[in-house]
């Protein structure tokens, strides 16, 4: 038997319940409390092995410093959720758009080679040619204030249509580590903005098609659904056999600029005009 003397309150704490259960636990006489009440005297045998405690000093007991002490899964989850919480709050405001430079060209081939999962080689090789005719673009950099380096992490490239009111998103692709942070959504406020300010009519992206069944390409076409983009045609074997090619428009309003502001809702934006299979 363990002796120990607690108050209500510390023996909640050393057992993971809660002062109710342990004052139940008293009256039931599962614990024995001191004369001086609300003061505990004893911790039952059976008590100590139910939540392994173990010594830790002068300040008690404390389950925690067990070999094999297990949180609860309330206790876990919310460990978790302060973890993610803290990490994406401080990641989701380290970021910064700009416009595209000359000299920015090399990061973007590398992010783009990155994300294999949307582009092809035959994708990068496209995006080169827009790169050396410095077509208008955006591009997103970490902004971490302890980092004199900026990274890049996404990037929107646009080039002109036949028809002079529309421009289209060629290529757009994040970071997967900074997929569902605001990126997409920053880049595609500035690409908007611009063919506001432009004269411009309307925007144009492809993606993949539902019907080529590749997954990646779902959250693309649910981002830009999301955002304002509605389906115009499909074409059928466009990328590869069975491959095919969904075309959707955006309308923008003369003299306003209608943009969604937020996070990108854990989507992925990769490979705005080709499949990067």
């Amino acid at each position: 038997m363990i002796e120990g003397k607690y108050t209500v309150a510390e023996a909640a704490e050393v057992l993971g319940l809660g002062i109710p259960a342990v004052q139940a636990a008293i009256r039931r006489g599962t614990l024995v409390a001191t004369k001086a009440a609300p003061h505990l005297n004893l911790i039952t045998p059976d008590e100590v092995a139910r939540y392994r405690v173990v010594h830790r000093g002068s300040q008690g007991w404390d389950k925690r410093k067990a070999p094999d002490y297990q949180p609860s899964v309330r206790a876990e989850r919310a460990r978790s959720y302060r973890q993610r919480y803290k990490k994406r709050g401080r990641e989701a405001k380290t970021f910064e758009v700009r416009h595209l430079m000359p000299d920015d060209a090399a990061a973007v081939r590398r992010l783009a080679a990155s994300l294999r999962r949307w582009f092809s080689p035959a994708d990068l090789r496209a995006i080169d040619v827009l790169l050396e005719e410095h077509e208008p673009g955006w591009v997103a950099h970490d902004h971490a204030e302890d980092d004199d380096e900026h990274t890049l992490v996404g990037f929107l490239l646009t080039a002109p249509m036949p028809d002079p009111l529309v421009r289209e998103v060629a290529w757009m692709g994040v970071d997967e580590s900074w997929q569902g942070r605001g990126v997409g959504t920053a880049l595609l406020d500035r690409a908007v903005a611009s063919a506001a300010a432009d004269g411009m009519r309307e925007l144009e992206v492809s993606t993949v098609a539902a019907s080529a069944g590749y997954a990646p390409y779902e959250a693309t076409r649910a981002f830009y659904h999301a955002r304002g983009f509605v389906d115009r045609r499909t074409d059928g074997d466009y990328y590869w056999p069975g491959g095919d090619r969904l075309l959707l428009r955006r309308m923008i309003a003369s003299g306003q600029v209608d943009v969604v502001v937020g996070q990108d809702d854990g989507t992925s934006l990769q490979g705005a005009s080709h499949d990067g299979g």
